[in-house]
Formats: C-alpha cells, sequence, structure tokens
C-alpha cells in the first residue's frame, strides 16, 4: 500500500494545470479503486489538497481492464482525456498499440529531472 500511495503523490506532483476556476486547478484523476481501497485514495487526495489549496482532485471511478483502455483510447481520440489514469500494467500494451503513451523522458531527465 505505501507504494501505491506513493506512486499516485508522484503522479500528482508531475500534473500541470488543466481546468482553472476561480484560480484552482483541477485535476481529473480516472481511477479503479473499490470499495475496500477508496478510504485510503480519499485520505491521499486530502492530504494532497491540503498540503497544495491552489488544486482540487476530481477523482472518477471508471472500470479497470478493457472498460478503462477503450474510454482512454476513445479520450485521446476526442481529446477529452483526464489529467491523470490509473492503469494496471497488464493493459499498458494495448495503450502503447494505440500510441497513447506519452514519453516523461524530459521530464525525468530534463535539467530539473528527478534524481534518486
Amino acid at each position: 500500500m505505501k507504494k501505491l500511495t506513493g506512486a499516485i503523490v508522484i503522479i500528482f506532483l508531475f500534473v500541470s494545470c488543466s481546468n482553472q476556476k476561480e484560480n484552482k486547478t483541477e485535476i481529473t484523476f480516472w481511477h479503479s479503486f473499490v470499495s475496500n481501497t477508496i478510504p485510503a485514495l480519499n485520505e491521499i487526495i486530502e492530504l494532497y489538497e491540503k498540503e497544495n489549496p491552489g488544486v482540487k482532485v476530481l477523482a472518477q471511478y471508471v472500470p479497470s481492464g478493457d472498460p478503462l483502455i477503450q474510454k482512454l483510447v476513445t479520450a485521446i481520440q476526442s481529446r477529452t482525456t483526464p489529467d491523470i489514469a490509473w492503469v494496471h500494467s497488464d493493459f499498458l500494451d494495448k495503450l502503447v498499440t494505440a500510441d497513447a503513451i506519452y514519453k516523461m523522458n524530459y521530464f525525468i531527465n530534463g535539467a530539473n529531472g528527478l534524481s534518486e
């Protein structure tokens, strides 16, 4: 659970502005968390919003697997993607085939990139 929490927090840190209303940045986050994991997700979101008062995370449930992939591919084609989508690694090959993966090399290897 710690790795999952850390991964979600790191993903939120990479997100830039999506929609601005009243100087508040909204981050749309598609997830497949279910009843036993929702409390942890809500806690992470609440903590993130508390530490980043200008940000509002809009978490939206999307069934995992093929329904999520189909929805993502459709959203990519219509340019209505969420800022973040949680996707299990088993389905990444379908997104690669659909040319739907954005390389993060610039953010990782750039002048202000990540370090160990």
